[in-house]
Formats: structure tokens, C-alpha cells, sequence
């Protein structure tokens, strides 16, 4: 028989082992090793106080991480990972979490919930709106396999951390606000595995990118919308290739119809690489 409880006193071991029963066939490759497991689920807040795993007796066979934060202005329950291991499906695992974080929530008053599925991932998709979550939004992520050659310009880029950006200045060059993933706090949580890029014309910053230290994934870009079409994106852009080891690079979830934004990074030779629903629900 399945039963519920919080994550509070299961290792990062005994997770790392649901993690990959659970992800053994998942469409998408996330690659985790079991410290950066633990790593993601920190980024995206996840706290065990706040998530729940499934037992079969002693044993962990499903887990939800969740986390709570100010989303969109309100405060927000988030499930920012679930999995129930390949040999346990079909028990009623994965519902009885979402309901126990869902109950969780409310019992803190907070009405406000919130994850993020891939479009593929459709069993995932079912259960999530059987429970009642919408697609609020969905959001493409798109990929280059390899940098070539991209001219620097003579444009003033800045690197700094999250923590030492002017969000308030930055934030105000968006065309649409980032996903939970991509989200300031997100981005911020682990600041030394993030760079943030910012173009200056004048002592005024124009524009700006942020991306991993490592694997060149961009998580924002966005240019002042009085300074578009001037080449600062795409200086932006060269300038993080170079800063960055890998050979290719990304750029992670863009709101859908944000035309700007989507033609930029394919007429440059980036193709969809997936794509991310945003569901939310009223508790």
C-alpha cells in the first residue's frame, strides 16, 4: 500500500534512486547526476518541509519537491520535480502527492499553484489536469550545436552575478515574464554557476543576457525596446560564446508568440528544441 509523507528525512541518496527509476524513460535526457539533482531542486526552491514522497512500507518509490515564493505577485506553491519509479506506476503515487501538496498549501493559506511539465511528457500532463492545473502559458526552448564563429563588437558588456544585477532596471526590458525555471530567484539562488551579461551604451544599460557559467545556456535575453535592431543582441550573444566553454549553446524557454524574440534566435540557425506548458490552478 502506498503511502504519503514529507520529504523531511529522506537522503539525498535514497531521492537520487527514486530520481532515476522514476526518469529512466522520461523523453527528455536531464543527465543528473545526484549532486546536481540536489543542485536543481535547491535553484527551483524545493524544500523537503514542503514536498512529499510515496512509500511502499520503508521504502521511497515517488517524490514531489516543492518549494513556496512570490510568483507573478502572489505567493505561490510550486512543484518544481515528480517522479514515481517505473516499477511503482498506475498505484495512485503520483495523485496522492499532488493532492498532499495541494492540502499542503492550502493549509498555509496559500491559493495559488503552480508547476511546469514538458509538452511530451503527456501521462505527466493527464494527471497534472485531472488535479485540476491549466496551461496558463507555454514557452519554447531552442538550441545551436555549435558557436562558429561569432564577431565581438566594440559594444560595452559587463559581467556581473545575479545578485550584483539591476533587476529592477533589467526586468524592465522583457517582453513577457520568465517562467518559474528562469526566474529571477531561480537564477540567483546558486549565483556562482551564473553570469549576467549587460550592455551599456552611455552608462545606461541597453541589454542584458544571463547564463550558466559552464554549459551556455541562456536563460534571459532581452534588449531595451528603443535600442532593438542596433546589433546589441546579437553582441550579447557572441560576447557570452566566448565567455563560456562549451561548443554550442541554448536559450530556454521563450513565451510562445514573443515574435521578437522567437525570428531573433532563428534566423541566427537555433531550432525548437521542446516545449514547456505553465499550469496553474486556484486552491
Amino acid at each position: 500500500m502506498i503511502a504519503v509523507r514529507t520529504l523531511e528525512g529522506v537522503t539525498s541518496s535514497e531521492l537520487y534512486e527514486v530520481y532515476k527509476e522514476a526518469f529512466c524513460d522520461y523523453p527528455v535526457d536531464l543527465g543528473f547526476d545526484e549532486r546536481k539533482l540536489m543542485l536543481i531542486l535547491h535553484k527551483l526552491g524545493g524544500r523537503p518541509e514542503h514536498s512529499f514522497a510515496a512509500f511502499e512500507g520503508d521504502k521511497p518509490v515517488g517524490f514531489a519537491s516543492c518549494g513556496i515564493r512570490t510568483f507573478k505577485g502572489r505567493l505561490t506553491g510550486y512543484v518544481a520535480l515528480t517522479g514515481v519509479s517505473i516499477h511503482h506506476r498506475r498505484k495512485g503515487a503520483g495523485r496522492a502527492m499532488m493532492e498532499a501538496a495541494k492540502d499542503h498549501f492550502r493549509a498555509l493559506g496559500i491559493n495559488h499553484f503552480l508547476l511546469e511539465v514538458i509538452s511530451t511528457n503527456a501521462p505527466a500532463y493527464g494527471l497534472y489536469r485531472s488535479v485540476g492545473l491549466e496551461t496558463s502559458r507555454v514557452f519554447g526552448s531552442y538550441a545551436l550545436e555549435a558557436k562558429g564563429d561569432m564577431p565581438l563588437s566594440d559594444i560595452d558588456i559587463r559581467i556581473m552575478t545575479p545578485n550584483e544585477a539591476p533587476w529592477d532596471v533589467l526586468s524592465s526590458f522583457w517582453d513577457f515574464p520568465p517562467c518559474w525555471q528562469n526566474s529571477i530567484e531561480s537564477i540567483g539562488t546558486i549565483p556562482d554557476i551564473e553570469l549576467v551579461a549587460a550592455a551599456y551604451e552611455g552608462g545606461e544599460a541597453v541589454g542584458y543576457a544571463a547564463c550558466s557559467c559552464r554549459s551556455c545556456a541562456i536563460d534571459h535575453l532581452a534588449v531595451r525596446k528603443d535600442r532593438r535592431n542596433r546589433g546589441i543582441g546579437s553582441a550579447l550573444m557572441a560576447f557570452i560564446a566566448e565567455h563560456t566553454p562549451s561548443q554550442g549553446m541554448s536559450i530556454a524557454n521563450i513565451e510562445e508568440g514573443c515574435r521578437s524574440l522567437e525570428d531573433f534566435v532563428k534566423h541566427r540557425g537555433f531550432r525548437h528544441t521542446l516545449s514547456l506548458h505553465e499550469l496553474e490552478m486556484e486552491l
